[in-house]
């Protein structure tokens, strides 16, 4: 009876690739993906291409793997056709990431698409539930972006930040083309911002992946010169977590949908404007001296009611007139009194990137203004929707609100 039960197991996790009564082909050998894992690393241990290992199974090159998940690896020199399109893992590196309060490990192993077991090994964590602001982690073997290349006329290269999007997140991409031309393009139904270099063989995009995106394989679709392109891009869960908010009774008139939904719209209206200028370059900067105490993309119930809304931003512990800072430089776009987010400022930074700070007491800048990365804009208070005295700090990408503390470590594209 054992026997015939791991025939069973072994029939059921056999890949679907093989037919039930096939064999092994020739120079073909099964890998079990194990924690950590990538599509490169098992390449690179085998001995053969990223590609070669994604056409033998039917995946995008760029695929995460879940442990376990059955893999055919072809022998080196076995000859497996590739796709007319080769996407290349390129090789990960290892990141220092600075933890920022109320951040744990699962999350920030969540956020760059590494085992947990693997930061805990790299930093020597005796007890991986304490973390604390502030401490620096190696988190190894980030896959940061990934290649696409051999596509077709007038289409280059193309190079996508993250290796994997995860809902609640930005990206960013980078297409060449060998002539001067066009190039539009679509993702999760929506159209792409794509920004063309002086030359206008270089284009850029960023854009964001809204929360509540379900995890799986999406085509990005871009178009140029009569050739269209699909390129497989995937995208994970967020793994925010849950909360429960218990408001005054006097606010909670605040939670009707109507008034959300007013508000939310307004804002989605400005932050969708594309501006073509770019005044970003590199990080973001921090929008307060403070410490962080609720982030982005928290599932949230209010006074005992159903888990339907989200954390859009990141919230800070800044005491009543605490000074907020412009984040980069940009334009104001908006500075007024809002029913939700209290006094707020939204600053322009181009293509597509707007940053809001909210619940402010005191407002020093006005619309049309320019400012600079580190300038005062404002000081902290508890105006609007609250339960005390905090800075609000939200991202817009492409009219989407995305996780903005991804920003302080780097920039996309």
């Amino acid at each position: 009876m054992r026997k015939l039960a791991l025939i069973l197991l072994l029939f059921v996790a056999w890949p679907h690739t093989l037919a039930q009564t096939e064999e092994l082909p020739p120079g073909v050998t099964i890998h079990v993906a194990q924690r950590g894992e990538s599509l490169w690393r098992i390449a690179r241990d085998s001995g053969v291409s990223v590609e070669a290992i994604a056409a033998l199974n039917g995946i995008p090159p760029t695929s995460g793997l879940q442990v376990g998940q059955r893999l055919l690896i072809p022998v080196p020199g076995a000859g497996v056709s590739l796709p007319a399109s080769t996407a290349l893992a390129l090789p990960p590196v290892d990141v220092l990431h600075v933890v920022v309060s109320g951040e744990t490990l699962f999350r920030i192993a969540q956020q760059y698409n590494v085992a947990m077991q693997a930061i805990i090994q790299a930093n020597n964590l005796a007890n991986p539930s304490v973390i604390y602001a502030g401490q620096r982690l190696i988190v190894p073997g980030v896959q940061q972006e990934s290649q696409v290349t051999n596509l077709p006329s007038p289409f280059d290269a193309f190079r996508l930040r993250p290796f994997v999007l995860v809902e609640g997140q930005a990206a960013g991409f980078v297409v060449t083309t060998t002539t001067r031309t066009a190039v539009t393009g679509t993702f999760l139904g929506a159209s792409l911002n794509i920004i063309a270099d002086t030359a206008g063989t270089t284009h850029y995009s960023v854009f964001g992946v809204p929360v509540f995106t379900a995890a799986g394989t999406y085509p990005l679709v871009l178009s140029a010169g009569g050739t269209t392109q699909e390129i497989q891009v995937t995208v994970a869960e967020g793994g925010y977590p849950t909360t429960d908010i218990t408001l005054s009774p006097e606010q909670e008139t605040l939670l009707a949908p109507a008034v959300e939904e007013f508000e939310i719209s307004a804002l989605r209206n400005l932050a969708s404007a594309f501006n073509p200028v770019r005044s970003y370059e590199g990080a973001f900067g921090l929008p307060a001296a403070a410490p962080m105490n609720a982030p982005y993309g928290t599932r949230r119930s209010y006074n005992g009611g159903t888990v339907s809304r989200y954390h859009n931003g990141a919230d800070f512990a800044a005491p009543p007139g605490t000074p907020v800072l412009a984040v980069a430089p940009g334009r104001i776009v908006l500075a007024d009194l809002l029913n939700i987010r209290g006094n707020t400022v939204l600053i322009d930074h181009g293509w597509g990137v707007y940053s809001l700070y909210a619940h402010l007491t005191a407002i020093n800048v006005g619309l049309g203004q320019t400012v600079t990365s580190g300038q005062v804009i404002g000081t902290s208070g508890s105006t609007g929707r609250v339960t005390g005295p905090h800075l609000h700090w939200e991202l817009w990408v492409s009219g989407v609100p995305v996780d903005p503390m991804l920003w302080t470590q780097y920039s996309l594209p």
